[in-house]
């Protein structure tokens, strides 16, 4: 008779408990010398647990969901940003989820030739949200993911200007790169000289970038009524030789969560 209730997926055969996905046993019968009874405290119905193989694998899944998880804190500080997965994309952008989906299958190839992808369109239309889909993603299947900004690179410029180079290796040293809202940063000299700096780093490293600009492509690429731009001009240049332009159409998703909260407090109010 089993020493114990059956569990799920268990069952019973031979007066022994047996796992009903891998069919092996999940108890062993031990025989124990009539003179070692009592002394064994635990054994002395002479039938112990022990692990089977579908246990092992649960345990050593659970151990690597855990890690996995543990990392994910580390390469993803902003919590809301931990969700942002495209099982609950809203299927107003297909083509960007497709776009964005096919880079995650295709990462191998895109990392080894330090490619990437630079999302542009207006404020509040996705881009954020798609970036960090495709870091979770790559989290999951174990890569190292690293995000920023060029006012926190420029910061740290101002700080480290005599080694900032190697102050860089921070975000170098990864496989993939966020770096968010680009050309929000203040247009001075130094600025611009040391976001060239680092874009031109990151070039040289060839690891891929995921960036983001509320910019349109024609100012990225200076064109404006047929005239070149050069401000921050050298910049997007960089950025283009290695990531693929993805416009954001102009599905305004933060205005339209804002309505639907506004409605949800209105009926929770009761006004």
């Amino acid at each position: 008779m089993a020493t114990r209730e059956l569990r799920e997926n268990e069952y019973l055969w031979d007066g022994l408990i047996y796992c009903a996905i891998c069919k092996q046993p999940k108890q062993v019968d031990i025989q124990i010398p009539d003179s070692l009874k009592g002394v064994l405290k635990n054994s002395t119905d002479g039938i112990n647990d022990c692990p089977c193989k579908c246990e092992i694998e649960a345990a050593a899944e659970e151990k690597r969901l855990k890690a996995i998880e543990e990392k994910r804190q580390i390469y993803v500080p902003v919590k809301k940003h931990r969700g942002f997965r495209f099982s609950v994309d809203d299927g107003q952008t297909p083509k960007t989820k497709l776009i964005c989906e096919r880079y995650v299958e295709k990462f191998f190839e895109m990392k080894k030739n330090g490619m990437g992808l630079l999302f542009y369109g207006d404020v509040g239309t996705g881009k954020t949200f798609y970036e960090y889909c495709i870091a979770n993603e790559l989290i999951d299947k174990g890569y190292s993911v690293k995000s920023t900004s060029l006012i926190k690179i420029i910061h740290e410029a101002q700080k480290f200007e005599g080694d900032f180079d190697e102050k860089m290796d921070k975000y170098l040293d990864n496989d993939l790169l966020i770096i968010d809202d680009i050309g929000t940063e203040r247009d001075t000299g130094f600025a611009n000289e040391y976001v060239y700096k680092f874009i031109d780093l990151c070039y040289s490293s060839d690891i891929p970038i995921l960036a983001s600009t509320n910019t349109t492509l024609d100012l990225m690429q200076g064109e404006i009524n047929g005239e070149k731009e050069t401000v921050n001009k050298r910049i997007y240049d960089r950025l283009l030789e290695k990531c693929y332009p993805v416009k954001l159409n102009k599905v305004k998703r933060r205005v339209e969560n804002g309505s639907g909260n506004r409605k949800k407090m209105e009926e929770i109010l009761g006004i």
